[in-house]
């Protein structure tokens, strides 16, 4: 088995400054009492002058002894009392010892010592106090060198102090070979580390491991630096050096707390709530303030970071694993790895809290603003969002606090409202104001936005889609705008155009540009032919029940196609086409019959199948050359029947 290495300084100097020194006053004390400055004697007045030693081998009152050395003090050695007893048993009473190095003082006192020579063992009682070097000190009722001088035990409450700090134990027990402290609870340690920040730390024991600078404390731990804390059932502290700088902190088993940025900075700030499984925080060089944090959850608990601003709104983020980086002591980034959670609450005093938003991602990076919002956020696979007016879903998302936008990034993104539903390869959305833009190939499905000519077909019920280039929505007013190549369907109705329009929250539609629409009407209850109709735009106005197409009109079912310079259709309540009126330079042919019907208005009653054409003459005519002119022409559609009225003629 491989010899443990010497127990390094300063352990093993207080070893040897323990044990040395009462080896050094036994063997002093001895020598004054047989040799220093006692005069020659005969056996009869020796024996005469000899103390009663009752058992002991040598006895000593009151002495105190210096060894110089070339000048300057060595070491010096006092007492109230000194007896070596037989059985290789030495006691002591008022001691104390000094050792004088480099202008400093180190040593031993207590009110008794019992020394056991043969088994290099030693009991300090009454009153102890190690002054070590580098200013560590130790004092307890009663200290115990046990062990052949390895271990130095207090089971007594003890004070101890160090450069920087002190503190005090339920007890203490130093292992000279390992270089460690065991302190016993309760265990209360504070001071201020070599730049002057505050720390403080109490549990129900630690162990210092003083050659790693490593203090390990479980049961309860609370520690304290600057204007943060943390508490855990158990906690891993490195040092950076004996002064108590902190380097790196560990905490793990039902770990919380709060982290605040130095003082003076951000005073106002309200600090980070932290509850998780396990923290693990570096500090900056010098141990003034953090520089990195890890939050750690488990499988089934979900790591918790709080965040609150001046305005009342509380940011939480719920991870399994956060990684954070500092800027000047305060929290200014953190990224997260596998299922994450951000939720803004706003909290007002005296009122329960209301959930503003929500945003889920496997991953997720934010930077944090001075003021504790969210500057930016980027939000990788599995992107969901929420918040008062819409559900969203993407692969990515990007988030700017500035101007409270939202960047949705999928294949495809998609966004959900009251209104219906936005798919798109991007959506931009402005949160505030309600202002979304998509783009890269846009669908959207509206439940609120039906065409007509849907009523009594089983698709009816399904939401109206629309495809196109590009979309813009108004979700503060629920109009939206599609433009490019549009195409919106619904049953057996479509729509082409190059722009679709919603106003009035979607009880008026209008399209412009190349409008192309496909509809099949019911007329007498029996299926007729779609209908095509062209024109320069459309509006349809749902509430009026009304249809007007204007600009370039053209009207084609079946064999008969009519032109004219604007078209309005009427609808029934199930938003079936009733009557269609067109006017302004009208002309109905007819292939079927082979007849031309021209006039300034037509109105085409579609349940009596009936054209009736107004003109100033309206006129009819057909393949052999015939005309005929009149005021009002009445086409019957099924028998071809012309009728004609006032101011008929040849």
């Amino acid at each position: 088995m491989r010899r443990p290495p010497s127990a390094p300084r300063p352990f093993r100097a207080l070893r040897r400054l323990v044990l040395g020194l009462l080896l050094l006053a036994l063997a002093t004390l001895a020598g004054l009492y047989w040799l220093g400055g006692s005069r020659p004697a005969t056996p009869e007045r020796e024996r005469e002058g000899r103390p009663e030693l009752g058992g002991a081998t040598a006895v000593s009152e009151g002495f105190e002894y210096t060894q110089v050395l070339e000048g300057e003090p060595v070491f010096r050695i006092r007492g109230d009392r000194f007896r070596a007893a037989e059985g290789d048993r030495v006691e002591l009473e008022g001691v104390g010892l000094t050792l004088f190095r480099q202008g400093r003082e180190v040593g031993v006192e207590s009110e008794r010592a019992l020394y056991l020579p043969g088994r290099n063992e030693a009991v300090l009682s009454g009153t102890v106090r190690i002054l070590g070097e580098r200013g560590i000190s130790l004092s307890s009722p009663e200290l115990k060198l046990a062990e052949g001088a390895r271990l130095l035990v207090s089971e007594q409450p003890v004070g101890f102090a160090f450069s920087g700090g002190e503190g005090t134990a339920g007890n203490l027990i130093v292992d000279f070979d390992r270089s460690s402290v065991a302190f016993g609870g309760p265990l209360e340690l504070a001071g201020r580390d070599a730049a002057g920040e505050r720390y403080a730390l109490s549990s129900n024991g630690a162990v210092l491991e003083r050659d790693a600078r490593l203090l390990r404390a479980e049961g309860a731990v609370e520690l304290r630096f600057g204007r943060s804390q943390l508490r855990a059932q158990r906690f891993s502290v490195l040092f950076a050096d004996e002064a108590g700088t902190l380097q790196q902190v560990h905490a793990s088993l039902e770990v919380t707390g709060e982290l605040l940025g130095p003082q003076g900075e951000a005073a106002g700030a309200v600090p980070f709530t932290v509850d998780a499984h396990t923290v693990n925080l570096q500090f900056e060089e010098g141990g003034r303030a953090p520089a990195r944090i890890e939050i750690e959850g488990t499988a089934g608990r979900t790591a918790i970071l709080v965040a609150r601003d001046a305005a009342g709104v509380a940011r939480v983020l719920l991870s399994r694993s956060v990684v954070g980086r500092f800027a000047g002591g305060e929290l200014a980034a953190v990224e997260t790895i596998g299922a994450s959670e951000l939720q803004e609450y706003l909290e007002t005093p005296g009122e329960e809290s209301r959930l503003l938003r929500s945003a889920a991602a496997r991953f997720m990076t934010a930077d944090l603003a001075a003021d504790r919002s969210l500057s930016t956020v980027t939000l990788t696979e599995e992107v969901t969002m929420r918040d008062e007016r819409v559900e969203a879903r993407a692969d990515r998302a990007f988030v700017q606090a500035a101007s409270d936008s939202v960047q949705l990034l999928g294949e495809p993104a998609v966004v959900i409202d009251a209104r219906g539903e936005l798919r798109a390869p991007r959506i931009d959305y402005q949160r505030g104001p309600g202002r979304a833009r998509a783009e890269g190939g846009v669908t959207g499905l509206f439940r609120e936005a039906p065409l007509p000519e849907t009523a009594g077909d089983p698709a009816a019920e399904e939401p109206t889609r629309v495809q196109a280039r590009e979309g813009f929505f108004d979700l503060g007013s629920d109009d939206f705008v599609f433009r490019g190549e549009v195409r919106a369907y619904q049953g057996t109705t479509v729509l082409f155009a190059d722009q679709l329009r919603s106003e009035e929250g979607q009880s008026r539609l209008s399209a412009a540009g190349g409008v192309r629409t496909l509809w099949r009407s019911e007329e007498g209850g029996e299926p007729e032919e779609p209908v095509e109709v062209t024109a320069g735009s459309l509006t349809f106005r749902d509430a009026e029940r009304r249809l007007l197409y204007d600009g370039a009109v053209r009207v084609v079912q079946g064999p008969r196609v009519l032109t004219a310079a604007s078209l309005e259709v009427e609808l029934d309540g199930s938003r079936r086409a009733r009557q269609m009126t067109a006017r302004g330079g009208i002309r109905l042919e007819d292939a079927a019959t082979g007849r031309t019907v021209e006039g300034d208005t037509a109105r085409h009653d579609l349940a009596s199948r009936t054209v009736t054409v107004d003109g100033a003459p309206a006129l009819v005519r057909d393949t052999d050359g015939n005309l005929l002119k009149g005021r009002r022409l009445v086409y019957e559609l099924e028998s071809g029947a012309m009728r004609v009225g006032a101011g008929e003629g040849k």
